[in-house]
């Protein structure tokens, strides 16, 4: 603690007490001040208050920033907080109010007694780049064409294409407000409540169209909002505490369908095009979750949950297609219906057989059982081709899960771990109704002394299960030698290996490295290997209470192989893909003194990936899809008096990509699509920011 004692206020009075006693210096203290105290009472905060500047617009920079276009902006951010000597307490938090990334958070209450949190935040999310469009009217949810344009059979062939692109605005801007309420009703008991409100608007893009004649990319209206609710009684005792709880949600889609013009020579009928969104649905859930323990030797936890989800909103016809007016609807709305149901005995039953040896339990049960009505149904594909009946899929699974583990310590340096665990699901209407996955895994931790730990971790699983059997209910048709990846046969090893290494006390060090090897030996058709590895080294160095530094690089790889095949075909194509990052960045902090600070973050990222098909008549590789990302961050804060300071920011980013999906095509470069035309990111941002601070 410092005490600071302002001159003014000192004072000297003589005193009688006695004849050989010399005059005593009394102090007045009420307006001593404590600039260290671990605690304030009353009210301080912060505003900053400045401008900024953006060097050019890239809606990939500003993704998720909120700086997307070039040029100024207001740098405001600030915070204020309240403490009284009776446990009362407000914090106020403001960040970047400037921008569309905005966010404000705060909190009151009373220590041990009450607490009241509300927070506002801003989202935005930018695609395209370098995205075009000729439709007009996207926010309305009614697309269409300038009343000048011909339609074509190709997209080189539409005259007017040219002339009537304009750049389109993909974003969409997630605003999310949320409250809660706690409150504790004694030594014991405590109950506390949720609300958060979502809401997403903008657009987004889709992909439709008629058959594999002609396809469009289309900005699709994004407006729809979330409401939850959640309710919780709590308690806590000596031995034992609990949890019952209530969620209730509701989406809210303001737009149930969109349509557009279709830009290709229209077969009869299909003039105009039309897709659902997503319907409103509602859920419920009850919940319950304890703990109970006697003494160190013997913990058991649990959870028990039951929910309901719903969907019934009324259905589309078939096709706006005038040709398919005359197919009735089995039902007039979706009435779906699941009932969920789980319960963890998360049992995680951990019983302390001695002093060395302890053991893990837990056992887990989910049930999802979809109660939706099964109708004949005749789908027109893409408002033109009508098929057979077919009936819905209400899929259900049933779940269980178990393990059992033991940790043996024979030394403090030395650390011995292992275990099993079963997984046994079954399904409904899908190709493989039950599978079953054996795991085990064992572990070892080493320390020598201070300086160095050594931890080792491996893994083995295998799923298996009943034949698998294709679905017949008039669905797609799928080659009878596919599997699907999540019901196939696999063999799954995994290993983990860490590194820690303590040098001198200023000092630290980690390497760690992981493998994982995914094998579907009896996938003839589907996917057959999934491979992945990373190294990654970690540096964190702080000589001092002024200096601290960090730095850190990753490796890490994918590869996969798959195979396909076409009817008729007498041998699969194999595919085989890989994908390499690798990620560098260093971070600096230097305080120079008490007033000013510098922060200095730099990281770099590359990656690329490469596909190769061999169907046997010596295809090329596709070109190598490359990213590359240089991200510095260089900041200042100067505090010129106990009132006021300087907060200086520059980011510079850099990104470069390749990716022959996108690159050169432009809106016509695919004969039976009209593209958005968008291109690989490319761009050079700086951004600078400056700000006044003022502490109060």
């Amino acid at each position: 603690m410092a005490l600071v004692m302002l001159p003014e206020t000192a004072s000297s009075e003589s005193s009688d007490v006695g004849e050989n006693t010399s005059p005593v210096k009394t102090v007045e203290t009420s307006r001593w001040t404590c600039s260290l105290c671990p605690y304030r009472y009353g009210w301080w905060g912060e505003i900053d208050v400045g401008a900024g500047r953006v060097s050019k617009s890239s809606n990939k920079f500003g993704d998720y920033r909120g700086l997307n276009d070039e040029g100024g902006f207001m740098a405001l951010d600030g915070n204020a907080h309240f403490r009284s000597g009776d446990g009362r307490y407000f914090d106020i938090v403001a960040d970047d109010l400037g921008i569309d990334s905005r966010q404000l958070r705060a909190r009151a209450g009373k220590r041990g007694r009450y607490s009241l949190r509300i927070r506002y935040r801003e989202i935005p999310k930018y695609r395209g780049f370098g995205a075009e469009s000729p439709y007009l009217g996207t926010s309305s949810g009614a697309l269409t064409l300038p009343t000048s344009w011909q339609p074509a059979s190709t997209t080189s062939e539409m005259s007017e294409l040219t002339q009537t692109l304009q750049p389109i605005d993909l974003k969409t801007t997630r605003r999310i407000f949320d409250t809660e309420l706690s409150w504790r009703l004694g030594q014991a008991w405590s109950w506390d409540a949720d609300y958060q409100h979502q809401s997403k608007s903008g657009t987004r893009p889709v992909g439709a169209g008629v058959l594999s004649l002609n396809a469009s990319h289309i900005p699709a209206p994004v407006d729809f909002s979330t409401d939850r609710i959640t309710l919780g009684l709590n308690f806590k005792g000596v031995r034992s505490h609990w949890r019952a709880g209530f969620m209730s949600s509701r989406f809210k889609n303001y737009k149930e369908s969109f349509t557009w013009q279709n830009p290709f020579t229209p077969l009869p009928g299909t003039e105009v095009l039309r897709s659902s969104l997503a319907p409103d649905n509602e859920a419920y859930r009850f919940d319950l979750a304890g703990a109970w323990s006697y003494g160190s030797r013997l913990r058991l936890s649990g959870s028990a949950a039951f929910g309901h989800m719903n969907q019934d909103d009324p259905l589309l016809p078939y096709s706006i297609n005038p040709a398919f007016s005359d197919l009735p609807l089995p039902r007039l709305t979706a009435d779906s219906r699941i009932d969920s149901s789980s319960v963890d005995i998360t049992g995680r039953l951990m019983a302390r057989i001695s002093r060395k040896l302890k053991l893990d339990a837990r056992w887990q049960h989910d049930q999802r059982d979809n109660k939706t009505p099964v109708d004949n149904w005749t789908p027109v594909i893409t408002d033109f081709f009508q098929r057979e009946p077919r009936p819905n899929r209400p899929y259900s699974f049933e779940r269980q899960r178990s393990s059992v583990a033991l940790r043996f310590r024979p030394h403090s340096s030395l650390g011995l771990q292992a275990g099993i665990n079963r997984d046994d699901l079954e399904r409904t209407l899908q190709s493989v109704e039950e599978t079953q996955e054996n795991s085990w895994f064992i572990e070892a931790s080493v320390r020598a002394g201070p300086k160095a730990g050594l931890r080792a971790r491996f893994e083995s699983a295998d799923r298996g299960g009943q034949p698998y059997l294709q679905v017949t209910d008039f669905a797609l048709p799928e080659h009878p030698l596919m599997r699907k990846f999540n019901l196939a046969d696999r063999d799954r090893d995994r290993l983990a290996l860490d590194l820690d290494l303590y040098p001198s006390s200023a000092m630290s060090l980690n390497f760690s490295y992981r493998l994982n090897e995914d094998r579907f030996g009896d996938s003839i058709l589907g996917l057959r290997i999934s491979d992945s590895d990373s190294l990654n080294a970690d540096l964190s160095w702080n000589p001092s209470r002024l200096i601290s530094a960090h730095a850190f690089i990753s490796q890490q790889t994918f590869n996969a192989t798959l195979a396909g095949m076409e009817f008729g075909a007498m041998a699969p194509w194999v595919s085989t893909t890989e994908d390499v990052f690798l990620t560098a960045g260093i971070g600096l902090n230097v305080s120079f003194d008490e007033k000013t600070q510098l922060r200095l973050d730099m990281v770099s990222s590359e990656a690329e990936g490469d596909i190769r098909t061999n169907s046997g008549v010596g295809e090329a590789p596709f070109p190598t899809l490359e990213t590359y990302l240089f991200n510095m961050r260089l900041s200042l804060d100067h505090h010129a008096s106990q009132r006021w300071g300087l907060k200086l920011l520059i980011e510079y980013e850099s990104y470069d990509s390749t990716d022959w999906a996108l690159d050169g095509l432009g809106p016509d470069g695919v004969p039976a699509i009209l593209t958005f035309g968008a291109q690989s990111p490319d761009y050079d941002v700086t951004v600078f920011r400056a700000q006044v601070s003022y502490r109060f």
